[in-house]
């Protein structure tokens, strides 16, 4: 809220491997994080508890938190090269509520949220 002092966020970081044909890659994360795969171009296998998932380019999945470190991989199992960004990040371990394009901790902000461009005062200025 207004006046509140800022808190640290935490830790998140994006990282990318280029993956040749028959490559696996799979990039240690903390134990709890929350990741999210991003396949930029290609075609990569990723292994889950259900069986084997493919993402083309465009596609993403995320990793469901406290599966370990060793748990966030994918392989390229295609004749040609894959390019992927990998999301991840301690959890913010938050309440999280979307409506549309815009995301907030709870459903009465987004209420706000709408009233405020409805009316024309959203993201207006302080001071």
């Amino acid at each position: 809220g207004e006046g509140a002092a800022p808190r640290a966020r935490p830790k998140a970081e994006v990282l990318h491997a280029t993956l040749p044909a028959g490559a696996r890659w799979a990039p240690r994360v903390g134990a709890d994080a929350s990741c999210t795969l991003y396949c930029r171009e290609g075609r990569v296998e990723v292994p889950g508890p259900a069986g084997s998932l493919t993402l083309k380019a465009g596609e993403s999945c995320s990793f469901a938190p406290g599966r370990g470190v060793d748990a966030v991989a994918c392989s390229n199992p295609a004749g040609r090269e894959a390019d992927v960004l990998l999301l991840a990040g301690e959890r913010l371990r938050e309440p999280v509520a979307m409506g549309g394009p815009i995301v907030m901790n709870y459903d009465s902000e987004i209420q706000d949220a709408y009233r405020d461009l409805r009316d024309g005062t959203f993201l207006k200025s302080r001071g």
